[in-house]
């Protein structure tokens, strides 16, 4: 079995963001951008936790996605701290993207979003 990393959504959503910035259906480009870095992130965070820590206790199921934040959130480690405000930044934003339908998305915003899931990413793989 393949363990996702996330390498492919974070591209995805620099191409969203791209093309969400003109053209056509721009809000749903820019909400799909928000929505695939957060899981880009969550899934560099997830497989970090499987294959490098080597905690098999790693839910298979939506309940990962808090599992893995906390993993992250209860340490001392300021690194690990920031992953955790990352994760917790970009869920959040995630959840605003996909199910407020009043929330206002903007190029500027999304390339926010999406150059803290690459820092937040890169945090991960420094560990």
């Amino acid at each position: 079995m393949i363990f996702d990393d996330g390498s492919e959504y974070i591209e995805l959503a620099v191409l969203l963001t791209r093309e969400g910035a003109y053209g056509t259906h721009q809000d749903a480009k820019l909400r799909s951008a928000i929505s695939r870095a957060y899981y880009a992130a969550f899934l560099r965070a997830r497989y970090y936790l499987t294959y490098k820590a080597r905690d098999l206790s790693v839910p298979r199921d939506g309940a990962a996605h808090t599992y893995v934040r906390e993993k992250f959130r209860s340490t001392n480690d300021t690194v690990r701290q920031e992953i955790w405000q990352g994760l917790d930044d970009l869920r959040k934003a995630r959840n605003q993207a996909d199910y407020w339908a009043n929330y206002m998305v903007s190029s500027n915003n999304v390339n926010i979003l999406v150059i803290q899931a690459r820092h937040t990413i890169l945090l991960i793989d420094s560990l």
